[in-house]
């Protein structure tokens, strides 16, 4: 049977057990999407710059979570830390939050 289902947009989770983790959100600073040009081109930088801008209106009102288990030594956490300081340079209301689980579930 299926773990999870979308409907209407939420993420709804069935045959789970009821239980709560801590979490706690990882500030991440902005990096500059203008950084990128000189390694992208001008041509490429024009298209993420507009790109970005209409992305941003159809997300109006709405913000970006990250969640993973661990904010440093995966690929996940190196890869949010650079990626969510970029999204936050181009004007998204992205976050990233890190959840605690039980030491015992993990392989």
């Amino acid at each position: 049977m299926d773990r999870c289902l979308w409907q209407d947009e939420v993420l709804q989770l069935r045959d789970l057990p009821s239980q709560e983790y801590p979490v706690h959100e990882i500030l991440v600073p902005r990096r500059a999407l203008a950084n990128l040009e000189p390694l992208i081109g001008a041509e490429r930088y024009g298209d993420l710059i507009r790109i970005a801008g209409t992305t941003r209106e159809k997300l109006e009102g709405r913000a970006v979570w990250n969640i993973s288990s661990t904010a440093e030594g995966g690929g996940v956490a190196e890869m949010l830390q650079v990626l969510v300081g970029y999204t936050l340079d181009a004007g998204f209301d992205v976050h990233w939050l890190v959840m605690s689980g039980d030491p015992s579930s993990s392989p």
